[in-house]
Order: C-alpha cells, then sequence, then structure tokens
C-alpha cells in the first residue's frame, strides 16, 4: 500500500513538472493538439525549414565574403584575364594590396582594363603604325603631294584590275602598295587581270563552301555575295 502511494505521488509530480516546463516554454499553440499537449511533428517540421533558411542565409554570406576576401598577400591575388596581350603585373597587385582592394576589386580593375584601356593601345598602335608607312610612302615618292597624286592613280588602278579581295589586302600595307605601283607599271597587270577572271570561275562545291563563309551569310558584303551569284551564273547560265 505504502509503495503504490509512493509510486502515484512520483506520477503525479513528473505531470506537474511537464506542465510547468510546457508553460514556461511558451510554445505558440499552432504547435499544440486540441488536447493541449506538443504537437512534436509540426514542430519538427518548423525546426527543419528554419534549419533550410539559416543554411541559405549562411551560403549567402560565405559567397558575399568570398567576393570581398582580402589575399594574406598581393601575390595570392587570383586574377582571370580577360584580353590578350594583358599580363599580371606584381606591381601594380601591390599596390592594389597596400590600398586595401580586395579580390573581387582587383579583379575589376583588370576588366576594365582589358574591356576599355587594351583596345585604346591597339588603336593607338594601329594609327602609330599607318602614320609611319604613310610617311615612308611620302618620302619614297618624293613628298605628300606627289604621293597624293600617285595613290590616286593606284586606286583607280587597283579597281579595274584586281579582284577585291585582292585589292583589299594589298592596300593596306606600305609594301602591298608599292606592289601594286610596281605592277601598275609594268605589261603584267593584264594578264593578272586575266588569271583573276579565270580564278573566278570555280566548281558548285567552292561556291557552296564560299557560302559558309560570314561574309556571305551574315555580314551580307555586298562585293563577296556578288562574286558567289557570279560563280552560279557562269555555271548554270
Amino acid at each position: 500500500m505504502v509503495e503504490k502511494n509512493r509510486e502515484a505521488v512520483l506520477v503525479s509530480k513528473a505531470e506537474s513538472a511537464q506542465n510547468e516546463l510546457s508553460e514556461s516554454m511558451a510554445i505558440p499553440s499552432k504547435f499544440r493538439k486540441q488536447d493541449g499537449t506538443i504537437n512534436v511533428m509540426e514542430l519538427l517540421k518548423s525546426y527543419l525549414a528554419l534549419e533550410r533558411k539559416l543554411a541559405e542565409r549562411s551560403q549567402k554570406n560565405i559567397l558575399q565574403n568570398q567576393k570581398g576576401f582580402m589575399p594574406a598577400s598581393a601575390d595570392e591575388y587570383q586574377i582571370d584575364l580577360k584580353a590578350s596581350g594583358l599580363t599580371i603585373d606584381p606591381e601594380i597587385n601591390r599596390r592594389l594590396f597596400e590600398l586595401g582592394f580586395t579580390q573581387e576589386q582587383v579583379q575589376a580593375v583588370y576588366d576594365l582594363a582589358a574591356e576599355k584601356v587594351v583596345p585604346v593601345i591597339q588603336q593607338l598602335a594601329a594609327d602609330y603604325r599607318t602614320d609611319r608607312e604613310l610617311a615612308d610612302l611620302e618620302k619614297e615618292f618624293g613628298g605628300a603631294d606627289r604621293f597624293n597624286q600617285v595613290a590616286r592613280q593606284i586606286f583607280l588602278w587597283g579597281q579595274q584590275n584586281l579582284d577585291s579581295d585582292v585589292f583589299q589586302a594589298l592596300s593596306c600595307s606600305k609594301e602591298g602598295i608599292l606592289t601594286m605601283y610596281k605592277m601598275m607599271n609594268s605589261n603584267e597587270p593584264v594578264l593578272l587581270k586575266e588569271k583573276a577572271n579565270q580564278r573566278e570561275v570555280v566548281s558548285e562545291e567552292e561556291l557552296r563552301k564560299m557560302m559558309q563563309d560570314p561574309r556571305y551569310w551574315k555580314q551580307n558584303d555586298p562585293a563577296f555575295v556578288k562574286k558567289i551569284e557570279d560563280g552560279f551564273k557562269k555555271l548554270y547560265g
């Protein structure tokens, strides 16, 4: 009898403690059953959803930290070069590191150089080469006035006697212009024109291969398109 009474007292105390714990936790009603007890499954689902949300936020923070990553030294910057001719400059990296540039900021500096600076340098180099070759040509022909006069003659002669692609290629350099000038003053240009006309008669296979050239299907180059059309006319009338 004494033993049973003792057991009943312990159960009563345990139930009382559970009720006190439940009340102290202040669990929202959505996690309770109709009888007031805790709905463990709903509580577990909510916890798992919260855990996923925290994991996503943690991953986002990691990515943001990587973008703002500051290496231990300038040598540890990981640079992706996006232009040919552009190289990693250790001295520039060192100065950027001293200024506190992050990995993302340093990459942005190199990206801007590839996008804005490199094209300007390439254009300046091309302009310098053109100016230098023009000066050499003027000297070759005895002055700017004399060269301008000869250049007009070469231009007219080239259009009349040379294939358009050949003429364009020769017109882009000092050596090409001098070559046309020599041909213009010899008896060979007429033969060259005849040979060029003979080369224009090509097979259908060659014409269809030419149609795969971007100048035909993308750029719609009038001279190139006409060459293909003339080729089919000569083959099939």
